[in-house]
């Protein structure tokens, strides 16, 4: 089997915006999924990067380290869990990982 190298599909510039180099293959989308991708364009299209991240981060993005994962606590903070059903969670998972053995030193 050979492989082919895919085609470059976007080009980052200045770190923060994304172009595209050709044009979608919206065969692919619904009518509703247009739709919403058109409100959204018409929304935020023309925010910079900085206003669109004072609408997208708070919190708990705010809480991590540079280029390190968002705590799940943090994140159900954010939404409003209180502090009862996030440790409630927060047990649940490490149970499981722990009866699956996931992340659980040999």
């Amino acid at each position: 089997m050979t492989c082919t190298a895919q085609r470059k599909k976007v080009e980052v510039e200045n770190t923060r915006t994304v172009a595209p180099l050709r044009k979608p293959d919206t065969n692919w989308l619904s009518v509703s999924d247009v739709e919403e991708l058109s409100a959204s364009i018409g929304q935020y299209g023309a925010l910079s990067f900085d206003e669109l991240t004072n609408i997208s981060h708070a919190y708990a993005w705010n809480s991590a380290l540079n280029n390190k994962a968002i705590a799940l606590e943090n994140i159900m903070r954010e939404a409003g869990s209180d502090e009862e059903f996030i440790a409630y969670i927060t047990e649940d998972i490490n149970a499981s990982k722990e009866m699956i053995g996931y992340g659980v030193a040999a």
